[in-house]
């Protein structure tokens, strides 16, 4: 399995988290959600060590010009 996440700065402190999974012709849309830029950190935190297990393959794309981590 092959992921992409796509986070991309809302107003405020807000931002978007969109999910692509990518199969045979290319990716497809999986998911969309609104999130705060701290939680969307620690969202790739967990995502991240779940694909340095070997869990799936993991490309991110961060549009934020700044984060927060916890």
């Amino acid at each position: 399995m092959s992921f992409r996440i796509t986070i991309s700065k809302e107003d405020g402190d807000m931002v978007f988290v969109r999910i692509d999974e990518l199969k045979n012709d290319g990716y497809h849309f999986f998911d969309l959600y609104k999130t705060t830029s701290q939680s969307a950190s620690s969202m790739l935190i967990l995502e991240r060590e779940k694909a340095r297990r070997g869990d799936f393959y993991l490309e991110v794309v961060d549009n934020r010009e700044k984060f927060v981590m916890v």
